[in-house]
C-alpha cells in the first residue's frame, strides 16, 4: 500500500516486502495503551522503518542496513493512545530494495507479572522485598509503596553485568543502555532521581503519611527491553539509629555534653 489511508491490517509476526525507491510501504496496526510495540528489523537494504500513532504522529523509527552476517536492529516504543497506529518502510537504494522484520504487540500479560504499570494510578503496590521485572524501550514502571512520616525509602535497580547478559538469551546482545530510577512524594512530586546505570539505589525520608512512589525507566528505547531486579526496603526508626525519628526540629534529640 502506498498510503495510510489504504494500509493493510498487520498482526503479529514475520512482515517482508520488497519497497521500489520511490515506494513507501504502509502498515496498520491496532494497540491499547497498556501495550509495547516491538519491531526486529532481520534484514534490510538502507531501510527506514517508522512507527505512527493514529494522528500520524511520528513516534519511533529506525533505519537499518542489514546483511547475512549481520545482527538485528530494533526499535521499542510504548502505547500512549488505544487505537490504530501505523508502520511505513522507505528504502534509499536506486531500484529499491528488500526487507523483513519481526513485529510483536506485548500485552500486559507478556510483559511482566507488575504490568500494567505504566502510570501512577496503575502502580503495582509493593512492600519490602526484592522483584525480577521487565523494562521494554523507555518503558516507565511504576511502583507505590505506603510509608509514614519516621520512615526511610531505600530502593535499588540491579541489572545482570555483562557476563549475564551475553549467557542470557532474554536480554538483547545490542543492549548498551541503562536504567534510571526515580522517587516521588504522595502528590506526584520528583523526591529523587538517578543518573543513567546498570546499578543506582535512591534513599529518601517519608515527609507524611501516605503512599510513596518508585519509578524505573528503561534508558535505550532502541534496545528492545531488558530485564531488572528491585529491590525495596522501609528503614523503621528501630532500625535506623537510637536517635531516630529526628528528621525535623520538632522532633530533635536532645544531647548534652
Amino acid at each position: 500500500s502506498n498510503s495510510f489511508d489504504s494500509a493493510p491490517s498487520i498482526s503479529e509476526g514475520t512482515i517482508s516486502g520488497s519497497v521500489g525507491e520511490d515506494e513507501v510501504h504502509h502498515y496498520k496496526f491496532r494497540a491499547s495503551d497498556v501495550d509495547v510495540v516491538d519491531i526486529e528489523v532481520t534484514s534490510a537494504d538502507d531501510n527506514t522503518i517508522t512507527i505512527y500513532d493514529g494522528l500520524l504522529n511520528q513516534i519511533g523509527d529506525i533505519s537499518a542496513d542489514i546483511g547475512t552476517n549481520d545482527s538485528s536492529k530494533g526499535v521499542t516504543r510504548t502505547i500512549d493512545d488505544s487505537g490504530v497506529h501505523y508502520i511505513t518502510v522507505s528504502t534509499g537504494v536506486d531500484g529499491g530494495s528488500s526487507y523483513e522484520f519481526d513485529f510483536d504487540v506485548v500485552t500486559p500479560s507478556q510483559n511482566d507479572n507488575s504490568s500494567p504499570n505504566h502510570n501512577f494510578s496503575a502502580s503495582d503496590q509493593l512492600t519490602e522485598g526484592s522483584i525480577d521485572r521487565r523494562a521494554w524501550g523507555e518503558e516507565f514502571d511504576y511502583y507505590a509503596v505506603e510509608l509514614n512520616d519516621t520512615e526511610v525509602l531505600d530502593a535499588t535497580v540491579q541489572l545482570p553485568n555483562e557476563e549475564e547478559l551475553n549467557d542470557n538469551e532474554s536480554v538483547p546482545v545490542s543492549y548498551t543502555g541503562g536504567v534510571q530510577l526515580y522517587m516521588y512524594d504522595s502528590e506526584e512530586n520528583r523526591i529523587g532521581e538517578s543518573e543513567t546505570t546498570t546499578s543506582t539505589r535512591l534513599v529518601r525520608d517519608a515527609e507524611t503519611n501516605s503512599t510513596h512512589y518508585i519509578a524505573v525507566q528503561g534508558a535505550d528505547q532502541d534496545s528492545r527491553y531488558v530485564d531488572y531486579n528491585l529491590t525495596v526496603n522501609v528503614i523503621s526508626p528501630s532500625e535506623n539509629d537510637a536517635s531516630a525519628p529526628n528528621d525535623y526540629i520538632r522532633s530533635a534529640t536532645n544531647v548534652s555534653e
